[in-house]
Parts: structure tokens; sequence; C-alpha cells
């Protein structure tokens, strides 16, 4: 239904490996003020499918390490999953990593040992210009080679940026975000193991964000948050039904009109064709 609706996404033809975005939802049941619990997906993005689905006590925190990574995997993930331990595991299966860049989890040093400032190097770029900065971090004493990839959002973008991480904290913590904060926000910044060019990391990395809108609109517009069970196989089984339900929209409203006699469409909807009366 997807491919007959359009709504998966095209490979990059300079891309021959497998890209997979990790991800995890906050859940509540029915009548919780809070969350309950969390699903942790992992998704082939152009594959488009599901590599896994897993129920956890809302204690459970987001980490890398809980999916299994394979050789020559590309894993896409927010800046929640950028620790070292996350990016250690990525590169022990085989894979390779773009992560949000999270400046609290590692420092990045440069070929002298020193601390990287990545401000001095961000600035004088200019709108959706971007660059990369080449450094290392450690992990267990050791020299890890990293590379950060950023660019400078349009100033909408930043400003509505800026505004949403303002409201997070202060709902959150009740403080102010740090300037420093608010500056590294003006740009899109990934870690990557990756040697592809900056448009190429970045093209990879708005896959990600696509594929993120596609659950948030169906979380949103299809109430998927408030699930009706804290048993596992029925929260998938609602999931799945869930996400049935908005293909099934999305192939309805891609045609202006249609009959129930519509070949095609009764085909995408997976439906046999009813046969004529004599």
């Amino acid at each position: 239904m997807c491919c007959e609706s359009n709504i998966t996404m095209e490979k990059p033809e300079w891309l021959d490996r497998t890209v997979v975005t990790n991800d995890g939802s906050e859940l509540s049941t029915k009548g919780s003020k809070q969350g309950d619990y969390w699903l942790h997906c992992s998704f082939d993005i152009f594959g488009f499918s599901y590599r896994c689905l897993e129920i956890t006590d809302i204690t459970e925190g987001e980490k890398l390490s809980r999916y299994m990574v394979k050789p020559g995997d590309i894993v896409l993930a927010d800046r929640v999953y950028g620790t070292i331990k996350g990016m250690e595991h990525m590169l022990s299966g085989g894979g390779d990593f773009i992560l949000r860049y999270r400046t609290k989890a590692f420092n990045v040093y440069g070929k002298d040992g020193k601390k990287l400032d990545l401000r001095k190097y961000f600035q004088g770029l200019k709108p959706m210009e971007s660059l990369s900065v080449h450094g290392f971090y450690y992990s267990e004493g050791k020299k890890r080679p990293v590379r950060i990839v950023a660019m400078l959002k349009d100033e909408a973008a930043a400003l509505k940026a800026q505004r949403k991480m303002t409201r997070k904290m202060q709902k959150q913590r009740g403080t102010k975000p740090s300037d420093e904060a608010l500056e590294m926000n003006r740009y899109i910044v990934l870690a990557t193991s990756l040697d592809y060019s900056e448009e190429r990391i970045l093209e990879l990395y708005r896959a990600r964000w696509q594929i993120e809108q596609v659950f948030f609109r169906l979380k949103e517009l299809f109430a998927f948050g408030d699930v009706p069970s804290k048993n596992e196989e029925s929260v998938k089984a609602w999931f799945y039904g869930k996400l049935f339900l908005a293909v099934l929209c999305e192939t309805i409203l891609k045609r202006e009109c249609f009959s129930p006699k519509d070949e095609n469409l009764m085909h995408a909807l997976g439906f046999v064709k009813p046969v004529e009366s004599a």
C-alpha cells in the first residue's frame, strides 16, 4: 500500500548501503497523565520496514546499544542517542553512524589534543552553508576519530528552534537554556563516522527527519499515543492497526474521487474486485 501511494522514499542512486533510523516514543495508557512505557523502533528508511519494535517500562532509557547493528548499516538517530557508548556500539557491529551532536555528551579534540570550541569553526557560515571539522573523542583512554558536519539554519528555522528549546527547558526544568546552547541550536550539527560529502551526510539525515514527520502525523492525527493496554503484543497490534489506517487514508486522499469498481484502487487497498452480477 505504501508503494502504491508513493509514501515510500526513493533510495539515492549513489547509496549502496542499508540506512536505519532508531527512535523511541513515550506512550501512555488511557486515563494516564504521564508516560507509562516506551516503544522502541528501528526502521529501515529506504526498505520501509521495521527491523525492531520493543516495548519497555518508562524507566528504561533510550540508547543505541538496545538495537542490533549489522555490518554495513548506516544508523541515523537524534541527539539523545549521541553518546560515546552508542557510537562505539555502532562501530563494534561493523556499522557507521550519523547522529545529532549532543554538546554535553562528549568533547571533540584536535590533533594537538586540545578541546575544540566548535562555535569558532561555525562562525562565518552563511544560511544553508555547511562545513566539516575533523577531530577525535576518547573512549576508554583511546582516541576515536569523529567528524562533525554543521550547517547554519535559515533565520526563521533558527528562531523557531531556539524558542522550542526555551519552552522545553522551562517546562521540564524551570530554567532557561545557556547562551552556548542557544548558539549551537542555530545549526544542524551532526557527528558521523562516514567520509561522504557534507551534502550527502545532510541528505541522509534529512531522510530521517521526513520519516519522523510521518510518525508525528500518525501519532497526532490518529491518537496513536493513547494505547489501550500495557501488553506488548496488544500495543504492537494497536500500532500496526493505526499505521494501516493512516496508509489507507493516504491512499484514498490521493484520489480526488474514486469508484468502488476502480481496479487500481481496489488492488491498492487489498480488496478483491467484486464479481459483476449477471
